[in-house]
Order: C-alpha cells, then sequence, then structure tokens
C-alpha cells in the first residue's frame, strides 16, 4: 500500500491536490486508457523542482498511483519507510543492467504498476535525453505513456500517445522513438523555459 491507494487518506489527497491546483491556475486533464495497468509513464518538460510538484499534484487528481526510482542511498530509516509509502523504488542506477531486470521483475509481479519517469534526467537544458526508461519498458513489456506539464496553458496530465516498444528496440527504434517525444515536448513549456533542450532546441529562452 502507498499514499496513492491508502482508503480516506488518497481521495482527500486527491481534493487538496484539486483545490491546490484550482489556486494556482492550473487544470490536470487526460487520462490512461482503461485497460492500460501497467506501464513506463514519461514525464516533462523537468525544468525546475516546482514542474514535479505541479506534475504530482495531477497525479493526485488523476488518481494515478505512481511508483518512481530513487537512488538507494535515501533509504536510510526512517526516510526510507516514508518514501517507500510514497512510491519510491531504491535503486543502484551503478548498474543499468540490473535496474532493468530489477525494475522489469517488479512489473511483473504487480497487478498495476505505473512507473514515472523524467527522461530529461536533469532540471537544466539537456540536448539528448536518457533512454533508459525505453529498455525498462521492453523488458517489463509494457506500453510507454506520455506524461507532461505546460505552464503556458497551465496545464498538466497524460496525452493520447501511448508508445508499444518494438520486437527489436535497436538504436534506430529508440532515435524514432525519441524523435516523435521531442516534438511532442518541444511544444510544451516547463515553469523554467530556458531550462528546456532538446536536440531541435539546443538552446531555449526564457
Amino acid at each position: 500500500m502507498t499514499i496513492y491507494t491508502t482508503p480516506f487518506l488518497s481521495p482527500t489527497l486527491r481534493g487538496l491536490a484539486r483545490l491546490a491546483l484550482r489556486i494556482v491556475g492550473w487544470r490536470a486533464i487526460g487520462a490512461l486508457p482503461p485497460d492500460i495497468k501497467k506501464c513506463v509513464l514519461s514525464a516533462a518538460p523537468h525544468t525546475s523542482n516546482w514542474d514535479f510538484i505541479i506534475f504530482l499534484l495531477v497525479v493526485f487528481d488523476l488518481q494515478l498511483p505512481l511508483y518512481v526510482m530513487i537512488k538507494h542511498t535515501l533509504f536510510w530509516w526512517p526516510l526510507g519507510a516514508v518514501l517507500r509509502y510514497c512510491g519510491g523504488i531504491a535503486v543502484n542506477r551503478q548498474s543499468p543492467k540490473t535496474l532493468v531486470r530489477e525494475i522489469a521483475n517488479r512489473f511483473d509481479a504487480a497487478e498495476a504498476f505505473l512507473l514515472v519517469v523524467t527522461p530529461e534526467g536533469t532540471r537544466r537544458a539537456r540536448t539528448h535525453w536518457k533512454t533508459g526508461f525505453l529498455r525498462i519498458a521492453k523488458a517489463a513489456n509494457v506500453p510507454v505513456a506520455v506524461g507532461y506539464v505546460d505552464a503556458r496553458h497551465r496545464t498538466g496530465g497524460i496525452s493520447d500517445i501511448v508508445i508499444t516498444p518494438p520486437a527489436i528496440l535497436d538504436e534506430a527504434a529508440i532515435a524514432a522513438i525519441m524523435a516523435q517525444l521531442y516534438a511532442f515536448y518541444d511544444e510544451k513549456v516547463g515553469l523554467r523555459a530556458g531550462h528546456y533542450a532538446s536536440p531541435n532546441r539546443p538552446l531555449s529562452s526564457d
């Protein structure tokens, strides 16, 4: 059980998240297709901590029970227990191949599992994003859904894009998928627009 699925607490947090979004003038829109119980959910732009905070409010509003990977060194007692309750998964990023298999095993063992990732990998401008989340989706045999925040329209949520990793996930396939994601996210604006970059937008400005 996590904070997203705790009886009484989860509905309360959803109401508070919806109120907070309304107060700051944001809206949560979109939804996962009802047949998707497991997926990797990309979240961008990630130009500041506030982008992710807004996204978390959207997550609560849309009732998405997410998990997020957090470096294992933060899981000391009692913080570790709190992080796990909030959907945190302790991972050692120094072993990428082991990490992919470990997360895939978690997908296999769960009836429902939504893993959120920030492919930019940093809050600063990064022209080429990380692609490990595609390998996780491939290993777990789950689709990739596309979440976002957009400060221009003050909205956040889930797009209608769902990507199924191909049978052969080689460099060409990864490049094609990333091109699709770059094209989508290039139209969105983070709260610190100058911290966004992609191959199509190597230099952003506020």
